[in-house]
C-alpha cells in the first residue's frame, strides 16, 4: 500500500470518499484511539506514508481554511503543563499554510498552554506512531470552528464543505 489515509471519524469523510472509490481509515478520536488503530493499521498495511486528513479547531485561522500541519505538539492540561512536551515535525508535501498542531484528548476552548495555530484530538499520537515506526507522515487540516463556545454547532454545519475540501486537497496530492 503506498499511502495509508486515516481520519479519526467518518462523519469527517461524509461518504465523499468512498464515493469516489478512497476508502479512508477511521482511527477514532483522541491520542490512546489514535495511536493504538495507527500502530495497527501501520503493521497490517504497510504504507509507504500515512496521510492524516480532518477538521480542527483555530484561533489564528478563519473558518474554512484548509492547513498543513508540520509541527505537532500535545496539549496538556494546567496541571500537566510542567511536564516536557516534544514537538514532533514533518516535511511539507503541499502549498497550504504551515502551521503547528496542538492535540489533546480535550476540547480547547480558550487560548491553549502551548504553541499553536490549530488544535486536534489525534495528529500528535499519529505522527508520534509513524516516526517510532519510520513512516513518513503528513497532516492536514480544514479549519471548521474558532475553538469557542459555538464550536459543536460549527463543526456540524462545516463538515460537508470540510469533506469536499479535503477531498480535493488530497486528488492534488495523489
Amino acid at each position: 500500500m503506498a499511502t495509508l489515509l486515516i481520519m479519526a471519524l467518518k462523519q469527517e469523510s461524509q461518504n465523499v470518499f468512498e464515493t469516489n472509490s478512497v476508502q479512508p481509515f477511521y482511527c477514532g478520536v483522541g491520542l490512546l484511539k489514535a495511536a493504538f488503530n495507527a500502530h495497527k493499521l501501520i503493521l497490517e498495511h504497510k504504507p509507504s506514508r500515512v496521510l492524516n486528513l480532518g477538521t480542527a479547531g483555530s484561533h489564528n485561522f478563519k473558518q474554512c481554511t484548509l492547513v498543513e500541519c508540520t509541527s505537532f505538539v500535545q496539549r496538556y492540561p494546567n496541571d500537566f503543563y510542567p511536564l516536557k512536551n516534544k514537538t514532533l515535525k514533518t516535511s511539507a508535501i503541499s502549498s497550504l499554510p504551515q502551521v503547528i498542531c496542538g492535540s489533546g484528548d480535550y476540547i480547547e476552548t480558550s487560548k491553549p498552554l502551548v504553541q499553536c495555530d490549530v488544535m486536534d484530538m489525534e495528529a500528535y499520537a499519529l505522527a508520534y506512531v509513524c516516526g517510532e515506526l519510520g513512516v513518513p507522515f503528513n497532516s492536514i487540516k480544514y479549519v471548521s470552528d474558532n475553538s469557542d463556545a459555538d464550536m459543536v454547532s460549527h463543526w456540524h454545519s462545516a463538515l460537508q464543505d470540510a469533506a469536499l475540501k479535503l477531498f480535493n486537497e488530497y486528488q492534488k496530492l495523489k
